[in-house]
């Protein structure tokens, strides 16, 4: 059995279009449970009458707590061998569950394809269909093409239950971003090998709302992300990872859109970070323009890369 743990707050629009996704799947053997985090719209009484209808799905209200809490509660939850997580304003194809077992094997993540509501589209790149995991997987999961092969997305992954619960493997309640970066991070210490398939597909869409659409100053959550990275990371990957995010922090529309005078306080603030120190001792090879932004994190030109920041388009991966 596959446990499908499916968190929702405020999700009336669109929780039926994501049952009926799980209803429509070839492979039936499945637990569907809807986790209400707090929901202050008609998101509880949708579910509940699905639940009516179809004995496979179960409802659990809580109060609001966000959605790692409400993941985590899934997991407590579910009975499946297996354990998928899927948001309640998204879809999966037909097949979704039946090719992702199909890829399973003794320590093996099976990954499908996951496929954006914007212009990116499908989050797969042309990478292997067979990766074997050799030595420490970090660097290539969170700064090389590994991660962004795979996407960082649970949505498209299939978990064994058994390994999360010997290993105690949770999300980290307290972020507010990275988290499923994270829960995959660890889960992959425990794996030999990711199988790939693109013949389903997890449908992933982009509100206007999503952390990365939103303009805001994104310091804060990424060092509580860097200080749960320092654990299991070791430093050079983490200074790598570090100045990948202080690229993603300063590239911001929020930050970009500053008048002088802002930019200028903050980010005399934001070079005092423990992200910005970390990002500067970062020694390797990155694009030109990271290589620019961390010459700016440890010379003091505010002037030019605020002009600079103004006149270029986002610092991207």
């Amino acid at each position: 059995m596959v446990s499908i743990v499916i968190p929702a707050y405020n999700a009336e629009k669109t929780i039926m279009n994501c049952l009926e996704s799980i209803m429509r799947q070839t492979y039936s053997d499945v637990e569907i449970l809807v986790i209400d985090d707090g929901s202050e719209d008609g998101t509880y009484r949708l579910a509940l009458e699905e639940a009516a209808k179809d004995n496979r799905i179960r409802v659990f209200l809580q109060a609001n707590a966000g959605v790692s809490a409400a993941r985590n509660k899934g997991i407590e939850e579910a009975i499946g061998e297996y354990v998928t997580f899927i948001d309640s304003d998204d879809v999966i194809s037909p097949r979704f569950i039946e090719v992702l077992l199909s890829h399973c094997q003794i320590n093996t993540l099976p990954v499908v394809d996951l496929v954006r509501s914007d212009s990116m589209g499908s989050a797969l790149m042309p990478i292997k269909t067979s990766i074997k995991i050799k030595g420490n997987i970090s660097r290539d999961y969170l700064c090389g093409d590994l991660g962004q092969g795979i996407s960082f997305s649970v949505g498209n992954k299939l978990f064994k239950r058994e390994t999360l619960e010997s290993k105690q493997i949770r999300f980290s309640e307290n972020l507010k971003i990275g988290e499923d970066m994270l829960f995959v991070l660890h889960y992959l210490q425990y794996c030999d090998e990711i199988e790939i398939s693109r013949d389903a597909a997890y449908y992933y869409n982009i509100s206007d709302g999503s952390a990365m659409n939103t303009e805001r100053d994104y310091t804060n959550a990424y060092e509580q992300l860097l200080k749960m990275l320092k654990a299991v990371v070791p430093y050079n990957i983490l200074a790598e990872w570090a100045l990948n995010a202080s690229a993603i922090v300063v590239g911001n529309n929020y930050i970009r859109k500053m008048k002088l005078s802002s930019f200028w306080n903050w980010w005399r603030c934001f070079r005092q970070t423990e992200l910005c120190c970390t990002a500067k001792k970062n020694d390797a090879r990155v694009t030109i323009k990271k290589s620019v932004l961390q010459l700016f994190l440890k010379i003091d030109a505010v002037m030019c890369l605020w002009l600079l920041l103004k006149t270029t388009s986002k610092i991207r991966r």
